[in-house]
């Protein structure tokens, strides 16, 4: 309950940051925001050697996470926050239902998908490249959930997620730097976007 209230205040930030700064902007400080202080707290773990594996798999983490919050950003921008949250939840409960196994599960899942249809409620012809958005983070939600899997499993704390963050920060700087000058001139809103990717 923490985790999600943290990251949906973080979202609300975000949202009232858009007249000022781009989304994709605001996006990417979120990703380096969070690189610097994940960084910062894995003390040696950071410095243990990494297999070619390991790093394979937290770049790859890492580049998923920065797309899907650029991806929903770029959503939110013009769809209602709590719409695009609802139709994000389309790569989790797909993750699900792929891996789940339990009838009890199962009806989990269908309740789940049931409360998405509900809360979505989009007009599919008016709102199609801001719904194009919400899908391909939905995506990048799913394939964190997967690939992130393979990252805890490394036994680096938070350290994996600190570097494939870094990784994804260089990865989208293409999208997010350009409408920088903003951010970087104003204190009150390079800490903000930052603030955002600490919660």
């Amino acid at each position: 309950m923490l985790s999600a209230t943290a990251q949906y205040v973080g979202a609300v930030i975000a949202v009232g940051l858009f007249d000022e700064v781009q989304p994709a902007t605001v996006a990417w400080l979120r990703v380096i925001g969070a690189a610097l202080v994940l960084c910062a707290v894995s003390g040696r773990h950071l410095f243990r050697p990494w297999t070619r594996a390991d790093f394979g798999a937290l770049a790859f983490f890492g580049v998923a996470t920065a797309l899907m919050n650029t991806f929903f950003y770029l959503g939110i921008d013009r769809l209602p926050l709590g719409k695009g949250v609802a139709i994000e939840f389309i790569g989790p409960i797909a993750v699900a239902a792929a891996r789940t196994r339990t009838r009890r599960n199962a009806t989990a899942l269908v309740l789940a998908a049931v409360g998405v249809a509900v809360l979505s409620g989009v007009d599919l012809d008016s709102e199609p490249l801001w719904l194009l958005f919400i899908f391909l983070a939905s995506a990048m939600w799913a394939t964190y959930i997967v690939v992130g899997s393979k990252v805890a499993r490394q036994d680096r704390g938070v350290a994996g997620l600190g570097m494939g963050l870094v990784i994804g920060a260089v990865a989208i700087a293409p999208i997010g730097a350009p409408g920088s000058a903003e951010a970087w001139s104003s204190p009150r809103l390079l800490f903000l976007c930052m603030f955002v990717g600490v919660m």
